[in-house]
This record gives structure tokens, C-alpha cells and sequence, in this order.
């Protein structure tokens, strides 16, 4: 075999590799993309959830009116029984839960109702940490008050 042969049949050999790995990357940034859009699907949804979750716990913890705070009690209970169990990760979770029994505390005549302040607070504290870390946000970029 000549040199410009061997050259020829390399050159053919590598365009042939070339195809192959670009079939293959190819694959793997659909796939990527894919991933990041059904991630992205799953997060639109953690912050409408965790809204509704704050604002009726923070409505049941400082809500003089009983009326108001049957319906956010309601609206607690649904989300913690429901949606929210869809979306919430496990340091959210153990905070939703915390809030749980403090309200059930408070139901039974257990506990003031004034410790469900802090617990709110926590929650939520906890459900912005979630979210810049689903996010990929440092806190000190997510401005509050």
C-alpha cells in the first residue's frame, strides 16, 4: 500500500469516527436538553406551591379573624395531604411537617397558637432555600425585603 493509499484510508477512518461521535453527541445533548426542560417543568411548579404553603401557614399563625383562618387551615391541609407532597424536597418537608404538628398542637389546645409564628417563618425560610438551590440561585442573588 502507497503512502497517499494509507493517507486516503486514515482520512476515511477518521471522517468515519467523526460521524459516529457526532451521532452520538448529538443523542446526548437531546437527551440533556430533554432533562433540563422536564427539570425546568417540575421547578415552574415548586413555586407556586410553596407560595400558597407559606401563605396560609403565615395566615393561620397571624390571622385574628376565624373565618380566614379556617379557610388557610383548609387550604394548609390540602396542599401538606397533596399537591405540595409532589413538589417539596425532604428539609421543605420535615419544616411542612414541623408546621403540622404544631397546628395540630394548637387544634387540641396543646400548644399557644404564637408558636406557630416561628414555625411559619421557618417554613418559609426553608422553602426559599429550596427554591435557590433548585434553581441554582445563590440566596444573596434572590433579594427579599
Amino acid at each position: 500500500m502507497e503512502q497517499k493509499e494509507k493517507i486516503d484510508l486514515f482520512l476515511k477512518c477518521l471522517a468515519i469516527l467523526g460521524a459516529i461521535f457526532s451521532f452520538f453527541w448529538g443523542i446526548h445533548s437531546y437527551n440533556k436538553v430533554n432533562d433540563d426542560d422536564s427539570a425546568k417543568a417540575f421547578w415552574s411548579q415548586q413555586f407556586p406551591i410553596y407560595k400558597d404553603l407559606c401563605v396560609s401557614a403565615a395566615t393561620v399563625a397571624t390571622s385574628k379573624d376565624s373565618l380566614i383562618i379556617n379557610k388557610a387551615k383548609d387550604d394548609f391541609w390540602r396542599m401538606y395531604y397533596g399537591e405540595a407532597r409532589m413538589v417539596v424536597d425532604w428539609q421543605v418537608h420535615k419544616k411542612m411537617s414541623a408546621y403540622a404538628a404544631i397546628l395540630k398542637d394548637v387544634e387540641r389546645g396543646f400548644k399557644n397558637s404564637d408558636e406557630l409564628i416561628f414555625a411559619s417563618y421557618e417554613l418559609a425560610t426553608q422553602c426559599r432555600k429550596s427554591l435557590a438551590e433548585s434553581w441554582n440561585i445563590p440566596l444573596s442573588e434572590l433579594k427579599s425585603e
